[in-house]
């Protein structure tokens, strides 16, 4: 049974009540979404170090990153939602978040420790730590209000964009479509949305 907490946190989609004409855009929303999700982020993040590093094994250390930092966390998450202790992969309700974020930072550390102790390139390193510091800031506010997750890894992913291109434009349109698809699901408020994008992009300014 979900918890009061839960519930208070999560807010229903109400798709049967929109018009037709509406629908549309919802399903692109959720494509945005689910491109755009964290885990796939930050595997797309750590090939891009890897295929701008010039020192040699950098792809053996980016899969073993994203082995430990994505998908060990994301088989967690699978694990609990088919125990139903996650009502949605997205886990919209801020209670039901916790758990999963805690396995993430221990993961995080983890593949930090595995890159930073080992031959991986520097900016490997950086990238660890990036999102291992953007883990702890998301449960340490998910404790007493909902942020997004999708709009803080995809700010954060976009500045890695820019660092290694000089291109900005991924950043904005990328940061702008996640924020427009998670409030259209009403997954999040703006407030919500804005607040994590903020953070990614002050994690990214901290650490690299």
């Amino acid at each position: 049974m979900r918890t009061i907490d839960a519930q208070a946190d999560s807010t229903p989609v109400g798709e049967g009540c929109e018009p037709a004409a509406r629908r549309w855009d919802r399903g692109l929303a959720c494509f945005v979404s689910a491109v755009a999700s964290p885990p796939a982020l930050v595997a797309l993040a750590a090939m891009m170090v890897a295929a701008a590093a010039p020192e040699a094994g950098a792809w053996k250390w980016a899969s073993a990153y994203v082995l430990v930092a994505v998908f060990f966390p994301l088989g967690f998450l699978l694990w609990e939602y088919r125990r139903g202790t996650v009502s949605e992969i997205d886990i919209p309700a801020r209670g039901e978040r916790l758990l999963p974020q805690m396995v993430t930072i221990v993961c995080m550390v983890g593949a930090w420790a595995l890159v930073r102790f080992g031959s991986a390139p520097t900016a490997m390193t950086d990238l660890g730590a990036l999102f291992l510091l953007q883990s702890i800031a998301v449960f340490g506010i998910t404790l007493r209000w909902k942020i997004s997750v999708h709009t803080a890894t995809a700010a954060g992913v976009g500045m890695v964009v820019w660092f290694l291109s000089g291109a900005v434009l991924p950043l904005i349109v990328g940061a702008s479509a996640v924020i427009w698809s998670r409030t259209r699901l009403d997954r999040h408020t703006v407030g919500q949305t804005f607040a994590g994008a903020a953070l990614g992009v002050v994690a990214f300014r901290l650490i690299m």
